[in-house]
């Protein structure tokens, strides 16, 4: 027990180490950004929200007294990357892996580059796989012993990944076959119970809409203050205290989250979804990495094919939604998170425990050189990616936000699309550091019609990587050719 208790440790306490030594400290770019910003001034992401982020952020970036509040963030990001390790070490072992190949195999998968370098930066995507490994975890648990209180602990952990993250929905499929292969009829009591707890989560959704009204009624959006400007970024997106505005955040239906959702359930297109997966899969773990991990799902299928099916769908039934959003979604690899997870499944079951313990001797001797192969492999990923610690000395967006800062004035309007606006928006909210301008995202050729009216009420200025046209006004550019972004006046 004490050595179980020790190899678990381990697949937490290692990648949690290397995760929390590469997370940077300074504000990002893009949805990073965002989401380093957003849960420090309780204010509303891009759609869907993410409540359940927000209001754990808001809670870590105001509690924890370490490091700068991007810092913060990211470090709750590496330890929910950190925990979903642990539980790929607690589900491989409870399938009947040899512990410290399920450590291997948790380690393999947590210093992928994928996986690390996502766990060091502030995404939802983190917590969605935690939470998505722990709903797994209890499903699992259930089908093996058949506890209904198993039940109540995978609908919290499935109904906090729906309030986090609707990707969650894509769990649902394979629980139900980790739970209806238990053979056992539920009783009303249960069923109603596990509704309960999930509808119980889902109500975190009431944040969007009740914030909302708050920002607007106190002011404490900016951009309120532009004429045309109905709730700003950052602070109040969509608006969601109206109901047009609160169907727009949760259906991401500004995203074509609808033709998305068709696109992956068209069959014939799975073929086109597996590709893409392997370009990111076959980098990740390394084409050894893949053939392991397919002959110990085969393994665990040979030993139990319902717990092996179950968690193979729960797992891994999101990967074409991800890809059919590829058109609109910048980095698809951050929604592979779990069924990486589930490669890792695989690997810690691809030498049977039995061969390692009890075999023949020439079973045992070919099973712990192939163990120590594995173990070499890990190594050589773990020294291949060393790289990705040089990420805490990564200045991020400092440089951007010092040249807007240099070439505008305090109280400012300044228009930067999204990658730069968030870094931005975090400078002026959050560090407070840009005195009182106003940060709009926006691409500023789109939006040029709401100028004249904002020249009435403050200066407007542009930040952009080429020169922007404005019809029917001038533009003057005011940073140095030198600077890391274009910042352009606009004049009438």
């Amino acid at each position: 027990m004490l050595v179980l208790r020790l190899l678990g440790g381990l697949a937490f306490l290692v990648p949690l180490a290397l995760y929390l030594a590469s997370a940077g400290g300074y504000p990002a770019f893009w949805d990073t950004g965002e989401l380093q910003t957003v849960p420090y001034i309780l204010g509303i992401a891009h759609p869907t929200g993410f409540p359940l982020f927000t209001l754990a952020g808001w809670l870590v970036s105001h509690a924890v007294p370490l490091g700068s509040v991007a810092w913060r963030i990211n470090a709750m990001c590496a330890l929910a990357a950190a925990g979903a390790a642990w539980m790929l070490w607690r589900v491989a072992v409870r399938v009947g892996a040899f512990p410290p190949l399920a450590l291997l195999a948790a380690w393999w998968f947590a210093f992928g580059e994928v996986v690390w370098t996502r766990a060091t930066r502030a995404d939802v995507h983190d917590l969605a796989l935690l939470l998505g490994a722990l709903a797994i975890g209890c499903a699992l648990e259930y089908h093996l012993e058949g506890d209904p209180r198993l039940l109540r602990w995978c609908a919290l952990w499935l109904g906090l990944g729906l309030a986090n993250h609707p990707v969650a929905l894509w769990l649902v499929p394979g629980l139900a076959i980790l739970v209806l292969a238990r053979g056992r009829a539920l009783s009303v009591r249960t069923l109603a119970t596990c509704a309960a707890i999930v509808a119980a989560a889902l109500m975190l959704y009431a944040y969007l809409p009740l914030r909302s009204a708050v920002v607007a009624a106190a002011g404490l959006d900016p951009a309120r203050l532009l004429p045309g400007m109905d709730g700003g970024f950052l602070w109040d997106y969509n608006h969601p205290s109206t109901w047009h505005g609160f169907l727009a955040e949760v259906s991401g239906s500004q995203f074509g989250a609808g033709s998305t959702l068709a696109a992956a359930l068209d069959l014939g297109s799975y073929p086109t979804y597996v590709t893409h997966w392997l370009r990111e899969g076959v980098p990740e773990f390394g084409l050894f990495g893949i053939v392991a991990s397919l002959i110990g799902l085969v393994v665990l299928a040979l030993r139990d094919w319902r717990a092996a099916l179950g968690l193979s769908v729960a797992a891994c039934a999101a990967v074409p939604f991800a890809v059919a959003f590829r058109d609109v979604e910048g980095d698809v690899a951050r929604y592979f998170l779990l069924s990486f997870w589930m490669v890792g499944v695989g690997i810690a079951c691809w030498l049977p425990a039995a061969w390692l313990t009890r075999g023949a001797v020439i079973e045992r001797a070919s099973a712990w050189l192939a163990l120590f192969c594995t173990a070499l492999f890990v190594g050589r990923m773990l020294h291949g990616n060393l790289a990705i610690l040089q990420q805490r000395d990564d200045r991020g967006a400092r440089s951007v936000i010092d040249a807007v800062r240099a070439a505008t004035p305090s109280g400012a309007v300044v228009v930067a699309p999204w990658l730069d606006a968030t870094a931005l928006g975090y400078a002026a909210y959050v560090e407070r550091s840009l005195d009182h301008r106003i940060i709009v995202s926006a691409w500023p050729d789109d939006i040029a019609a709401e100028y004249p009216a904002w020249m009435h009420l403050r200066p407007v200025y542009l930040a952009v990587g080429r020169e922007p046209r404005v019809p029917g006004l001038r533009v003057r550019r005011v940073s140095p050719r030198y600077a890391p972004i274009g910042v352009y006046e606009v004049l009438p």
